[in-house]
């Protein structure tokens, strides 16, 4: 009897060694070509306009990044058209964007660590989060703004030739309120990217480099329509104008398609989590997002 409870414990020990060495096996990749690995490779490669699939993601992303360099380079170039002395004064824009990064690594910084965290929270815990970040920042813009303009003869003082730095004070006050809208479109951006929304991002550049290329065509262009005198300035407001509208436009878009679309994901979340910013949410969001500051 002895003898036969040993050979039972010898064939047990064998068969979770054996089963241990096939998942050992399985999981080194030695499960052939036919491997679950293998097949998601070809899922993630396969060329696709999807934004479920790597390569469509990553024609989101790539479109969302150019269209705004793109614009920056054709607004340049009609400026020296009519004022070439007056380029050096559109980098304003550019020296205010580099202030305001100051906020954008903050906060958004953290939202793909929380906001992008699908396996311990819900999609409506995850979009109050959204929300909340995107007020927090949105707020920190607008005061940034109301910074930068009340200093436009300060700021004038450190980034402006002396030649133009008078007449380049009315363009850095319009510029002021570009750190606005450049808090909400990033906040916008990482947020909804972190929901694997980056539809939202691409509707924001796209939007702005359309409405960009068409008013700077009619007014400030070459081909600009007879009667208008295009400035440094026009071309601020217009694109200023054109930023706003186009963060504001990513930002209904991706409200309605979130939560107030009768198929939205929201609706459809059995969570019972409130969708307002809240004091308790921008805590979570605070802890991981304080070291970038």
């Amino acid at each position: 009897m002895l003898g036969s409870r040993d050979d039972s414990a010898v064939r047990v020990v064998g068969d979770v060694g054996e089963r241990t060495r096939r998942e050992t096996d399985s999981n080194n990749g030695d499960d052939g070509p036919t491997g679950p690995w293998k097949e998601l490779i070809k899922h993630d490669l396969k060329l696709s306009a999807h934004r479920n699939v790597y390569t469509g993601a990553l024609l989101f992303n790539l479109c969302s990044f150019v269209l705004p360099a793109l614009y920056s380079t054709l607004s340049k170039l009609w400026v020296a058209n009519f004022d070439s002395s007056m380029v050096v004064t559109t980098d304003s824009y550019t020296y205010i964007g580099v202030v305001a990064e100051v906020l954008n690594e903050g906060l958004p910084r953290a939202a793909y660590l929380v906001i992008g965290d699908h396996s311990s929270r819900s999609f409506r815990e995850r979009l109050q989060l959204t929300h909340t970040l995107i007020l927090f920042q949105s707020t920190l813009g607008l005061i940034m703004s109301f910074a930068f303009l009340g200093g436009a003869s300060t700021f004038a003082k450190g980034f402006v030739p002396v030649e133009v730095r008078n007449a380049s004070l009315t363009y850095i006050r319009i510029a002021a309120f570009s750190a606005f809208s450049s808090a909400i479109e990033y906040a916008v951006s990482t947020s909804t990217r972190a929901l694997d929304r980056p539809d939202v991002p691409l509707i924001i550049s796209s939007t702005k480099f359309a409405i960009n290329i068409i008013l700077d065509l009619i007014i400030i262009s070459k081909f600009h329509v007879g009667g208008v005198t295009p400035t440094v300035n026009v071309q601020a407001g217009i694109q200023l104008a054109c930023n706003l509208s186009s963060a504001f436009a990513g930002l209904v878009y991706f409200v309605y398609a979130t939560s107030l679309k009768k198929t939205s994901a929201a609706r459809g979340d059995p969570a019972d989590v409130s969708l307002k910013p809240s004091f308790a949410a921008l805590k979570t969001l605070f802890k991981p997002g304080f070291i970038f500051f």
